[in-house]
């Protein structure tokens, strides 16, 4: 492989790289927007009662002996 080839390959690498970034970036958004809105709607929901906000958060069934 020449020093081209090489810089070549390298400057593709980087360019991939610099685009998985922006892709991660724009769901990282996504994602705080959605945990956002979650957020929101559960303090609307339960406001500041702990206990329906624990009991809207503990699983369902309880958890199986061994």
């Amino acid at each position: 492989m020449t020093a081209d080839e090489h810089i070549a390959a390298i400057t593709a690498s980087i360019k991939e790289v610099e685009r998985l970034t922006r892709k991660a970036r724009k769901a990282a958004v996504a994602l705080h927007a959605t945990l956002q809105a979650a957020a929101i709607d559960f303090k609307a929901t339960y406001g500041h009662d702990s206990e329906a906000m624990t009991a809207a958060v503990a699983p369902k069934t309880p958890p199986k002996e061994d």
